[in-house]
């Protein structure tokens, strides 16, 4: 009977480490069945689920039996938590897998607490070093671990799926009545670009765009308050009332609803080691404008357009080309065999069917 531990600092969702947490454990459950004997570590959880287990130190964590004496630990990486220093203390025939997230780059960050967090994620990730293998997110993520000095025979791609209401095989668009619907759906911190976006708007408006209404989509729990505090003050000075809608944290069913109700999302990252949302909108057929940074374009697949990382000009420029359209009539996105195919690599389904190659090859499974 395989004993596992998966650990991470926190898991309270709609965090994205905490969803890719969740999606880990179905999968285990699912492949290794009854036999499966699993706990899982953070400091803090929301999870309705005995099997997870709220430790307070690193010292409480190998003084736990079933984590010291597990055949397999699965940590969860994308910010500085003292639990994953743990790595080290593990017996040898322990096989120790990394799942990395990616870490915001410095440079993208005001808040010095947030800097020094960072600071100690880039000194924390040399304990991939000590992992059997490190599970990166997507190519973009791998190769940033290659970059680090993580041999590259021990980096694995293993996306993150697609919440299961969610189709890959997007319904065709119904009529759409009123004026073309733009949404952004992320945090509101400087590296996800909300404010250049606002602008952007703006900007494509006072050109002579066409009526359009813009929603923004995020938890104000976790933004970065200065941060929100401008983007609604750049709200606030919009000269077109009533266009712009700060609609904050939604449900999983709203959220749904949302992107069925819209025509494109607009995700101006500087900064993206996967981005969930560009695929759930691809999914629900919206159109996607982006940032050209990180993993955008990869995650895109080509479904959309790319500008200019920080270029306010040329986004607004995408913005109004794509309302203009809109209004025309145009469609943006065709159900093609080829966004089908760009889909199906992120169903729960091919998820679970990657995980498995992966412990197969570990003699895991």
């Amino acid at each position: 009977m395989p004993r596992v531990s998966v650990v991470g600092g926190i898991c309270l969702p709609p965090d994205a480490i905490s969803y890719s947490m969740l999606r880990d454990v179905e999968a285990l459950r699912d492949l290794f069945g009854a036999t499966l004997r699993l706990r899982c570590f953070v400091y803090a959880h929301s999870v309705a689920d005995p099997d997870f287990v709220a430790v307070h130190s690193a010292g409480d964590l190998i003084l736990d039996r079933h984590f010291m004496t597990s055949d397999l630990v699965l940590f969860h990486f994308g910010i500085f938590y003292g639990l994953f220093d743990t790595i080290f203390l593990l017996p040898n025939q322990a096989v120790k897998i990394v799942r990395d997230h990616n870490i915001t780059p410095e440079a993208l960050l005001s808040d010095s607490q947030q800097i020094e967090a960072v600071r100690k994620a880039n000194a924390q990730r040399a304990n991939c070093q000590a992992a059997t293998e490190v599970w990166s997110d997507s190519d973009y993520n791998r190769q940033i671990l290659i970059e680090a000095g993580i041999p590259g025979q021990r980096c694995k791609v293993l996306p993150i799926p697609l919440a299961d209401h969610f189709s890959p095989d997007p319904a065709p668009r119904q009529g759409r009545t009123g004026a073309p619907r733009l949404i952004y759906v992320g945090r509101y911190v400087h590296s996800k670009g909300v404010a250049d976006l606002v602008r952007a708007f703006t900007r494509a408006r006072r050109q002579g765009m066409p009526t359009a209404q813009l929603s923004l989509a995020g938890s104000h729990q976790f933004a970065d308050a200065e941060y929100l505090h401008e983007v609604r003050r750049l709200i606030a000075d919009h000269p077109f009332a009533g266009e712009i809608d700060l609609i904050g944290e939604v449900s999983p069913e709203s959220l749904l609803s949302l992107y069925r109700r819209s025509d494109v999302l607009v995700i101006p990252s500087y900064h993206e080691g996967f981005c969930l949302p560009v695929i759930e909108a691809l999914s629900q057929g919206c159109f996607v404008i982006g940032y050209d940074a990180a993993n955008l374009p990869g995650i895109m697949g080509g479904f959309g357009w790319n500008v200019p990382t920080g270029n306010v000009d040329q986004l607004a420029c995408a913005i109004q080309q794509a309302v203009s359209s809109l209004t025309n009539g145009d469609r943006l996105v065709h159900n093609t065999d080829q966004l089908r195919a760009h889909l199906s690599a992120f169903t729960y389904a091919q998820f679970r069917e990657n995980m498995r190659a992966l412990l197969v090859g570990l003699g895991l499974i």
